[in-house]
């Protein structure tokens, strides 16, 4: 695995590795698993038919996933949607969107960072 592709896309390998005693090989085992899985989907899902019922606790899952993984970029928009959703009675599909618009970049950036890293082990 490449880590200057994951640093330049923004994920802290070193905090991850510090996190993980420099297992290389569970990190990698982790963002493999992390390419397939659906929390973003489901996400997405939630944004796209505004079943707010449902976004503190997607948008939270995201979350997790992204702060444990060190997808700093992610992990901090997905935190900003949690915040709204958790501090709102009144959600608005625009700010909502707005906040989705920049968990999607940063969540393909990262899926892209990864395949690549992978691709292109050292």
């Amino acid at each position: 695995m490449d880590k200057r592709i994951l640093i330049d896309a923004g994920i802290d390998y070193d905090n991850a590795m510090k996190r993980l005693n420099n297992n290389v090989s569970l990190y990698e085992h982790i963002l493999k698993a992390y390419l397939t899985d659906r929390c973003y989907d489901e996400l997405r899902e939630v944004v796209n038919t505004k079943d707010y019922t449902q976004l503190f606790i997607k948008a939270h899952a995201l979350k997790g996933v992204s702060g444990n993984l060190d997808l700093t970029g992610l992990y901090v928009t997905t935190c900003n949607l949690v915040e709204y959703a958790r501090n709102n009675n009144d959600i608005r599909h625009e700010r909502v969107f707005s906040f989705f618009r920049e968990i999607e970049m940063y969540y393909h950036r990262s899926i892209e960072a990864i395949n690549n890293a992978m691709n292109n082990a050292l």
